[in-house]
Parts: structure tokens; sequence; C-alpha cells
């Protein structure tokens, strides 16, 4: 009787105690830590409750969080709670929700928009306002601590951490063991049959997901291990299916920065192995291939998509991504496309808390890129009425770039060419295909790319430079040695042109400043050249040779028909190229009707400076079969006759003088000439527009001097020397002032 006795007193008064306000008040003695509420609850048996609609809701300086559920057994101990532990055994439950979420200073909109709501607290979730509390001592830590043993709930329809909400069918088994500002140990499977994971409620991330993932939270002091090194306290194993819904979290993540995705669904599977944050070996994430739609700046982008994240047994953790067959388009027409893109990363730094990616190596590969009108893309670039256009030509690129990222370092190989290029400056233009090779290896820690190795070709050139057409086979440009940095450049870069064919010399020669009374009438020359530049001391050199097999040139009334040729070697020293050694032949072919003559000019001391301005000033000397083109000129010009000019004998014509060549002057300096029976001297300048020549003709006893200045002649006849003198030094102090 005694012990049915102390039964029924246990039923009586506990159930009183469950269903009046005693219970909860004795553990929601500050209802801002723990609070419990039920719509009902009984007990049979000393401990085991069972309960209806239960609610505890909690909070720290930390976060805020409420557990609902429909249906309960569980048993309490009851002695516990005397000292502030809510310890609870062989929970049952069923239709369960979890909600949490953290404090923070401030919530943005959008982030206010996603959080669960928690009934009891305000909104949004902020931190106490002023200087934090001081750490809490065990001599006044009067919290509520929690723990949870043999838990099994089913039909779970919500857990909500934060802005991630998982809805759906849950099962979890475990334990949870929460003494807040203090501990936290939890062991939990969760059976997933189907879950959907949102941003909130506002937007779906993830859907049927379909598995088995066990967490365990190993025991940890939440004062001694900071709050970025909490993930080193987990460990899961988890295997999960289902639908990843890409474009919803990538524009979650891009909001405000530009571009949309506007579809992205990739299925995928996952087999995880987490140990005490340390990602295991056989850990594989792998999609399949999804078809991806996004759109930038007027861009859509449409591509199909496959990533793979796995460790292999070497403990390398390596991330692939796959993209094929990506097209460009705006504006209903396609712009780009690029066969394939392979992207990877492989890390040895597995700890998911040490930042493995900043220890990564990676390599991005690209096959046949190609967009189909360069025009499109120049088109698109802000311009003057001067700047560079593109009419036509296909672009296409591919290669392979490989590095560190820790170090900061890329090293890779670019290869790249145009077709059908058609670029337009101007009244100027240039047509023809380009290939290249782009080496690089660089640091953006050192702030140094090597180009070593790097090449372009062009072939098949046409160019229109002021309505002188160039045509050439193939140019080459390499770079040896090429370095750039933060201290300049070094190493050394070449070009070389086999042959540039000028089908036209009037129209070059047209180009020239002449002399009036000559003119190119017909011919055709091929030039080549090779030019290498020092890019640390900005030196170079150079040759370059011209041959015009046949050039036909008139000379007042008389014509030169034969072959010119050009031959001139450079080496730049500073801002001074010194052309010396360069020379000039012509020999006729004895056509009917022309001089037969031979002739050959040498710069002796050639210098070009450009630091000021194009300057070029050289010592020549020529010999030639006679002078007779010289003669026929004065004859043109003069009223002197042609049959005087050729009593006289001009047999072994040798001469020496200066060349003057600025922007706005060309002054030959200076001309001292030897023949059998004549001595000649000669000076012509022209500034700008205005054309000016002397010659002073010794034959021995008479000297005759010729003046040509504003479109007349003048010829001297007594007191020619000292008239000569006076012209000459006035030419050449007019072609000083404006130099």
């Amino acid at each position: 009787m005694l012990l049915v006795g102390a039964a029924l007193l246990y039923v009586v008064g506990m159930n009183v105690f469950l269903r009046t306000r005693l219970f909860r008040d004795l553990v929601g003695e500050d209802p801002r830590t723990i609070a419990v509420e039920y719509s009902s609850a009984y007990t049979l048996w000393p401990g085991r409750i069972h309960a209806d609609d239960l609610v505890v809701r909690g909070s720290d300086s930390n976060v805020e969080w409420i557990l609902r559920i429909d249906r309960c057994d569980v048993e309490i101990s009851l002695q516990e709670l005397a000292h502030k532990k809510f310890h609870a055994n062989h929970i049952r439950g069923d239709g369960v929700s979890f909600r949490v979420r953290r404090r923070v200073d401030q919530v943005t909109p959008a982030t206010m928009s996603a959080l669960p709501p928690i009934s009891g607290f305000l909104d949004p979730p902020l931190k106490a306002v002023g200087p934090p509390d001081p750490p809490l001592s065990d001599a006044k830590y009067g919290l509520f601590s929690i723990e949870l043993e043999d838990v099994v709930v089913s039909h779970v329809r919500e857990v909500w951490v934060d802005t991630v909400r998982y809805s759906g069918e849950l099962g979890i088994r475990g334990r949870w063991w929460f003494r807040p500002l203090r501990w936290l140990d939890v062991a939990a499977t969760v059976d997933a049959s189907p879950l959907d994971v949102s941003f909130g409620r506002v937007e779906p991330w993830a859907s049927g997901l379909v598995g088995r993932v066990d967490v365990i939270v190993h025991p940890f002091d939440l004062v001694a291990v900071p709050s970025g090194e909490i993930v080193d306290q987990v460990s899961i194993e988890a295997q999960l299916s289902g639908v990843a819904l890409v474009a919803n979290v990538a524009n979650r993540a891009t909001a405000g920065r530009g571009g949309e995705v506007i579809e992205a669904e990739a299925p995928f599977e996952l087999r995880a192995g987490i140990d005490h944050g340390v990602v295991l070996a056989g850990t594989h994430l792998r999609t399949e291939r999804f078809a991806f739609r996004g759109s930038a700046e007027g861009f859509l982008v449409d591509a199909s998509i496959q990533g793979d994240v796995r460790v292999g047994n070497d403990g390398v953790g390596y991330a692939d991504l796959r993209v094929a067959d990506a097209g460009l388009s705006a504006s209903g027409k396609s712009r780009a496309q690029v066969a394939f893109l392979a992207a990877t990363l492989a890390s040895q730094e597995l700890d998911l808390a040490r930042h493995p990616l900043s220890e990564a190596v990676y390599a991005v590969e690209v096959e046949d890129a190609e967009t189909q009108s360069l025009a499109y893309w120049m088109s698109r670039l802000p311009r003057s009425p001067e700047t560079l256009r593109a009419l036509s030509g296909t672009l296409s690129a591919g290669g392979r770039i490989d590095g560190d990222l820790r170090r900061k370092t890329g090293r890779g190989r670019l290869t790249f060419g145009a077709r059908g290029l058609d670029l337009v400056l101007g009244k100027n233009a240039v047509r023809g295909n380009v290939t290249g090779v782009l080496r690089v290896d660089g640091s953006l820690e050192e702030k140094r790319v090597d180009l070593s190795g790097s090449t372009v070709s062009f072939r098949d050139m046409h160019a229109s430079v002021k309505g002188v057409s160039l045509d050439a086979a193939t140019m080459e440009a390499s770079a040896r040695g090429v370095t750039v940095g933060t201290a300049g450049a070094t190493g050394r870069i070449s070009m070389e042109v086999p042959a540039i064919e000028v089908p036209s010399l009037p129209a070059a020669g047209a180009l020239i400043a002449l002399p009036k009374g000559v003119a190119i009438e017909a011919g055709r020359a091929s030039v080549s050249a090779r030019v290498g530049v020092d890019l640390a001391t900005l030196e170079g050199d150079g040759q370059l040779a011209v041959a015009a097999p046949n050039l036909r040139l008139r000379l007042g009334a008389r014509r030169l028909e034969g072959a010119l040729s050009v031959a001139l070697t450079a080496r730049q020293r500073g801002a001074v190229m010194d052309l010396s050694g360069g020379q000039l032949a012509f020999q006729s072919d004895g056509a009917p009707g022309t001089l037969d003559w031979w002739g050959r000019v040498q710069l002796r001391q050639g210098a070009l400076t450009l630091s000021r301005g194009l300057r070029f000033r050289s010592s020549i000397s020529a010999a030639a079969k006679d002078a007779s083109p010289l003669t026929a000129l004065i004859a043109d010009h003069t009223a002197l006759p042609q049959w005087l000019m050729d009593a006289v004998s001009t047999k072994g014509f040798e001469a020496t003088g200066q060349l003057l060549l600025t922007p706005s002057v060309f002054a030959v300096r200076s001309v001292q000439a030897h023949a059998e029976g004549a001595n000649v001297d000669f000076e012509l300048g022209k500034i700008r527009a205005d054309t000016e020549w002397v010659l002073l003709l010794d034959l021995g006893a008479p000297v005759a001097g010729v003046d040509v200045a504003s479109g007349k002649t003048q010829v001297v006849l007594f007191g020619a020397r000292p008239w000569f003198q006076r012209r000459a030094a006035a030419l050449e102090a007019a072609e000083r002032r404006s130099e």
C-alpha cells in the first residue's frame, strides 16, 4: 500500500507539476536564456514524460534558437533540473522543426528576408548595444545547460540555420550536449528522403536530396577554440545525391555585381569523409554534365559544364571544371565560341580551416577558342578619327597555363591566329594573316613576366600606306630573353622580313620630294629587312636591302632605265642610329633611247637621331661612269644648250658631300664633284614646300653658276665663284633656322 500510495502521489504530483506552470517556470527562470512550452504533457512513470506541441527556445550573446516537436516521449532527470541542467534521455519525437540564427551587429534587408523568424525574439537579431559583456565567470554562471541523449526523431520537416533552410523528409538520430558559452558536443545521423535546401523561403538552392549524413562535433570548449577553428572539431561522413540549382546560388553570391545566371541545374552525387576538419581520401563530388546559360553586359553565354571534386589515395585534393561547346552571342548573333575549356586545382592542404585553395596549384587549358568578327569587338571600343579600326578578321586561340596560387606564379603557352585580318588607320590599311605563340612565365609577387620564346608570324600581308601598296609573303617577330618587371624590360626583340614587294615605284616616288625634272616612270621593288632591339638599353641593329630591277627614271628630257640596289646597315647607340656603310648603286640595262650609265653612292658617316624628332645626317661619296644625268638636269633647267653640256667630258665622275633630312628640311650640302673635263660644286635646300639649288660649273677657263629658286632659273657667267659661295652660305643659314 505504501508503494502504491507513493506511485499515486508521484503521478498526481508530477502531472500537476507538468500541467501547471511549475515545470515551465522552473526551467524558464530566465526566458531569454531558455524557455519551455507545450500544449499538454503527462507522465505515468517516474521521469518518463509525453508532451505534445513541445517548444524549447533559448539564446545567448551569439545565437537565438527554437525547437518544436509535435509529439515526443522523453526521460528527464528531475533531480538535475535543480542544478540548472536539462538532461533528457531516450527521446522519441515526431514532427520536428529546428531554427537557429546568429546575433550580429547589423542585418541587410536581403539577409533579413531569409532569416528564420523565432517567436519571442525581436527582429532583426542584433547583438546587445554597448561594449560586450565581460566573460562570464564560473562563479556567476547560471545558464541552463542541455544534454539530450539517445535522440530518435522522425518526420523532421525543417532545419533552418541562419539563411539556409533544409526542408522535406528527414530522420535524425543522435545526441546533443550544449552548455551556453562553455561547451558543445554533438553526434547525429541524418537520413534525407528527400530533402530540399533553400535561401530561407526566398529561393531554392537544391532539391531532391537523398542519402545519409553522419555528423560529429567533437567535444570542445567554446571559450578556448577560436570561431575560425571550430571546423577542426567537425567530422562528417556523407553520401548524397540530388540536383543543385546553381543559377540561384550564383546569382545570390554575385548580387549587385552585374551579370545573371539564367539556367544551371546540376545533378550531383557526393561521397564525403571529413575527420576533424580534414577532407579524407575517397571524398568525391561529381556533377553530371548540365546546360548553362548566363548573361552579362548585353552578352548571352551558353555552355555545357561538368564538375568533379575528389581526394585521391595520394592525399591530394583535385577540383576539375570542364566547359564544352561554349558560345557567346549578342543581338541574336554568335560572337565567339570555345570548343573546350578545363580548369584544375590541386592541393595537399585539405584542412578546411587552413584555406586549402591558398596552397593549390592550378592549370587552365583552352582549345579552339574563336571569334568570327574582330570588327565587332573593335567597334565596341571608344575611338577617335585616327583610331585603328578592323573591317574583318577571324581570331582563334588556344593554350595552357600552369601555376601556384600561394606563390602567385603562372607559366604557359598561348597560340593565336587571325585570318583575313583587315585593319584601317586613317588612310592607311593592312590585310593578311597573323599567327603567334606567346610564352609566359611570371610571378605576381615579384611583379615579373618572362616572355622569352614568344613569336609572331605575319603571312600574305598587304598594306596601303598613303596610297602606296606593299606586299609581304612572310614576316617574323621573336622575343629572346625578354623579361618585363617593375625595374623595366630586358631582353631582345627581333623582326625579320624576307621580302616586301612594292608593285609600283611611281606611286612610292610621289611621296618623295624629288628635285624638279626628276620623276619615276616605272618599276617595282623588293625590300628585305632585319631589326633587333635591346629593351634594356633601347639600342638595336638591323639591315635593309632594296632591289628595283626595272627602274625607269626621267631626268629632264633624258631617261635612265636599269637596276637600283640599296643596302643599309644600322647600329643604334642610345638615341643615335649609325647608318655608316650604307650603299646605293644603279646600273643601266642599255635600253634604246636611255642613258648608258652606272653610279654608286656610299654613306660614309650616317647618323639618324630620334630623341628630338627625326634627323638624318650623313657624309656621302659617289662614283659614276659620267655626269650625264646631272648635265641633263642642268640643260633642262637653264638656257645652256645640251650640245654645250655634251662638249664637256664628265667621264670618271666622283663626288663627295653631305646629306641632311629633318621633318621640314631636305638638304644636299657641300657637294664637290670631279670629272675629266669639269669640276662641279652643288648645294640643294628644300624647306617645307620651297626648293632651291645652286650649281657652280668649272670647265677650266669658263666658270658658270646656275641658280634655281621659286620656279625661276638664273645663269651667272661673271663672278660665278664668289656668287656661288654667297648663295651656298645663304642656303645653309636658312636650313639651320628651319631644322
